[in-house]
């Protein structure tokens, strides 16, 4: 009998047959996740004061962020793409709130007690440099039940249409894989600047992580070109 954890497995399996490469890329960045938090511990007296709210919320949110890239990437290799990038939609709002608060910190403080900020708001800052609207209505799409993303799972196969658990369709693990590694990769980048500074400068850390970010186009392209195959 074909359960559903069968199904998984199998996903899984061709998944890491035709994009190891990719999959490889992925626990480097969250081996880096890993490490940087087991850091920024060791030598929290030096990285974080007790009234620098600005470093302590982005800590927070990089540790949140963790959390949510990993589940929307254990979703991913199992074949859930649409939960995927919908938990990445999480892990973007975390990243805003992080951009706000590296560039004003005197907000973090109210935040910290309790003040919430608007998305509105949040990209407006971010709007700045760069514009996350059309990525964040993608995302959105994820979230909400419309007929779009619910059809996700229901895809015609040969001569019928099959509503599938979980299923192994590269185009879509492309578009969950493309999410994790530049919001993975941004927030890594993210703790430079805010909680590193200019401290630690010659650690090998973050000279890896610079590294890792070096490598995310290249990554992407050649996964890319799989699909051009």
């Amino acid at each position: 009998m074909l359960t559903i954890e069968n199904e998984e497995n199998l996903v899984s399996s061709l998944i890491q047959k035709d994009f190891g490469t990719e999959i490889n890329h992925l626990e480097k960045m969250f081996e880096l996740f890993m490490k940087s938090y087991d850091f920024i511990c060791t030598h929290e007296d030096d990285l974080l004061s007790k009234e620098d709210y600005a470093k302590w919320s982005i800590f927070l949110l990089f540790i949140r962020n963790l959390r949510c890239l990993r589940s929307a990437y254990h979703s991913m290799l199992k074949g859930y793409y649409e939960v995927s990038i919908a938990i990445q939609r999480i892990a973007f709002e975390n990243h805003l709130l992080m951009y706000f608060f590296m560039h004003r910190p005197e907000e973090a403080k109210e935040w910290w007690f309790g003040k919430r900020y608007g998305l509105r708001r949040l990209k407006k800052e971010a709007r700045k440099s760069v514009s996350y609207d059309k990525l964040y209505g993608e995302l959105s799409q994820f979230v909400h039940a419309n007929i779009e993303t619910t059809r996700f799972f229901w895809k015609p196969k040969d001569e019928e249409t099959t509503i599938w658990t979980t299923d192994y369709v590269p185009e879509d693990f492309l578009r969950a894989l493309i999410g994790l590694t530049i919001f993975g990769n941004a927030t890594l980048l993210m703790i430079i600047p805010t909680i590193f500074g200019n401290k630690f400068k010659d650690e090998p850390l973050l000279k890896d992580i610079l590294e890792l970010n070096a490598l995310c186009e290249q990554i992407l392209e050649d996964s890319l070109n799989k699909l051009r195959k």
